[in-house]
């Protein structure tokens, strides 16, 4: 399990760096790179046998379904201002 977790760690951040091209590719790269770390978090927390790992991973949880949250309501938004969705509205936030 703990080597599932690395993959993923690995793979998300393969995906924040190099596909970058929608809000939305972004939004489920954090996504998994969070979850990933509640994974590898728990797979110590069983291996060590610890009780810490899976409140870390509760409340990493609890940030990963408010990022989604806001991370959706801010593409609602940007897509209401502009009529279309995508990475490029650093120059939309200019004014």
């Amino acid at each position: 399990m703990l080597f599932l977790g690395v993959v993923l760690v690995n793979v998300s951040l393969f995906a924040l760096t190099f596909i970058r091209q929608t809000f939305i590719s972004i939004l489920v790269a954090i996504e998994l790179l969070l979850l990933a770390v509640s994974l590898v978090s728990i797979s110590f927390c069983f291996f060590f046998d610890f009780f810490e790992g899976q409140v870390f991973s509760l409340f990493v949880l609890n940030f990963a379904a408010a990022e989604s949250a806001i991370g959706l309501a801010l593409l609602v938004q940007f897509y209401r201002a502009k009529g279309r969705i995508d990475f490029d509205f650093h120059s939309f936030l200019k004014g």
